[in-house]
Parts: C-alpha cells; structure tokens; sequence
C-alpha cells in the first residue's frame, strides 16, 4: 500500500543540483481562464491538454485506461458540473481545475525547455459527500518538480477537511518553502493523496485522490542557450518518464 504519514510533510529531495543566478523573473498566474479573462470550461481526459498564457496544462492518469477521466474545470460560483455528486472546493468563486479520479495535473513552460519556479497556489480537497467529515487533514498534494537533467524534488501541503454542517472544503492559499521555491524546473506535477481518520494516506489506490487547484503562480527566468539546449534534448524523456517518477515518489512515501 502507498501510504504518506502525515508527519512527513518536509521537502523530500531526491537528487540535488545548484540554483543558477538569479535573472529578472518573468511571474504569470493561472487562474484557468481564456486570453480575455473568460472562465474556461469542459472535462479533461487522460493526455488532454490547454494553454494557460506562456503555459501548457495536461491532465494525466497514472495508470490509463482509453478516454480515462483526469480533471474538469469548475465554475467555483456554482459548483456545478462534476461537483453534483462530489463535496468540491469552496471559498473560491472562479473558475479552477479540479483534478478527478487520482488524476495528475502537470504544467510546462510553452517554449521548449525554459525552465520556472512555483510560488504559491491555491487549492482545496474533493472528496464524496461523506468524506472528510471531521478530519483535520483529509488529504495532502504533493508538489513534485522536474529539473531538465530529470532529476526531482517534492514537497507536501495537508488539505484541510471539513466539519458536520459544511457541504464542501475550503480553498485555501499555499505558498511553497524557499528551499523549493528558489528550483528551476522544465515541469511540475500536482497529485493527491486520500487520507482517514487515523491520519494514513494512500495515493493511487481508490481513486479518491481528488482536489481542487487554482491561482498557480509561476515565474520563468531567461535561460542561457546552452541551458535551454540541453532541456530541449531532455524533453523527450517526457511524461513517461516523468510518471515513473511519480510513481516512484507515492510508493516513496512509505515509511
């Protein structure tokens, strides 16, 4: 079983690499809407992906069935959609992406290879109607950032659950530590694990690694040439590689 204690929510860092110089940062923020500040909509299956501004958003399945459902984008004022059968996020009336089904959600810089930093986002659990009821923690996202040679670190937030009288999980805003803040990396993934009342978490066994995401703020740094050319010649490691990372990473996560 892949289990994450609750007490490990510390930076885990697999492989390391010095910072490059610090470079006039270039911020954006996602907040899933289109170029006129429209609110995006529609499901997203395994592989599907859209553009963010400089960014590109994928949803992934860890184990893909055809068509497998991975995400949907939420109207938050409403709630609708996938959230008629589900206790989704609250608290945040915009649109945001709702990762479904132990789904993945990864994002890339737009141009080959450039590398960025993750600053903050916000973000909630999303569980069935009875799930989470009078849990501390009913789940925790893991971080996980990928730096062009493929090495990776990543670091875990506890979203809060819920009490009795509530209907759905508070958003609420994460800012990420120095330590992986201050990383370049060419793709980062966001997953979920399910916790209990005993405070144990399993990530991709029930399907029940679900949760909201929203305002993700990053911020790219011009590269030098050659740095860019050696991220273009590692991405064709691509996903499946990254993937078995993640994997990695949950199974990792047992103590």
């Amino acid at each position: 079983m892949k289990q994450f204690s609750r007490s490990r929510t510390s930076l885990n860092t697999l492989v390391g690499m010095a910072c490059m110089a610090a470079l006039p940062a270039m911020a954006d923020k996602l907040a899933f809407e289109d170029a006129n500040g429209n609110p995006l909509s529609g499901i997203i299956k395994d592989a599907e992906g859209f553009a963010q501004g400089d960014y590109v958003v994928h949803g992934y399945a860890l184990d893909p069935a055809p068509g497998s459902l991975v995400g949907a984008i939420i109207d938050g004022a409403s709630n609708s959609g996938a959230c008629v059968a589900l206790a989704c996020g609250v608290g945040n009336p915009s649109s945001y992406y709702a990762a479904l089904n132990d789904g993945i959600i990864e994002i890339e810089h737009s141009k080959a290879g450039q590398a960025f930093s993750l600053q903050s986002f916000d973000a909630s659990f999303i569980g069935g109607i009875y799930e989470g009821l009078g849990q501390p923690v009913a789940g925790v996202l893991r971080v996980q950032g990928f730096r062009a040679d493929n090495s990776t670190i990543w670091q875990d937030f506890e979203l809060q659950g819920r009490d009795f009288n509530t209907t759905g999980f508070d958003f609420a805003h994460f800012v990420t530590s120095q330590e992986f803040g201050s990383q370049q990396f060419v793709a980062i993934d966001f997953f979920g694990f399910s916790c209990n009342f005993d405070g144990d978490c399993t990530a991709f066994e029930n399907l029940k690694g679900q949760f909201g995401i929203d305002n993700i703020e990053v911020s790219a740094v011009p590269e030098p040439s050659s740095w860019l050319m050696l991220g273009s010649g590692l991405l064709g490691l691509g996903w499946l590689s990254r993937r078995r990372q993640v994997a990695a990473s949950a199974q990792g996560a047992a103590a």
